[in-house]
């Protein structure tokens, strides 16, 4: 972060309008993961009164981060792929369950007949 504002300069890399909120975001990460560091260097989390719960939680929101690699173009195709899994999913479990009776039912008729 401190390359990208020094290079960027601090309106630039901050306020920029599409990545405005994401910039923040990664500011107050860095901020939450340098308070864990030097909290784990000086002494254990139960002694500075900070729950480990709570880093662990942060850890769980920076992979959350991921997700706005989904929406660069070179995901677009993997998205529409991903869409359309789950559209077909509904028809693709409705059409096992009418197989499953079918062979249930033809099942029953052939034991009753043999």
């Amino acid at each position: 972060i401190f390359l990208k504002v020094g290079l960027n300069g601090c309106h630039a890399h901050y306020c920029k309008e599409g990545d405005r909120m994401s910039n923040i975001f990664d500011f107050c990460l860095v901020i939450v993961d340098t308070v864990q560091l030097v909290v784990l260097l000086i002494g254990t989390v139960a002694s500075a009164g900070i729950p480990a719960s709570l880093f662990r939680v942060v850890r769980l929101v920076r992979m959350a981060r991921i997700v706005r690699l989904l929406r660069a173009s070179v995901f677009k195709d993997l998205i529409s792929m991903l869409q359309g899994m789950v559209g077909a999913a509904s028809t693709l479990l409705w059409s096992c369950v009418t197989m499953v009776l079918f062979l249930y039912t033809a099942s029953l008729i052939f034991r009753e007949s043999l």
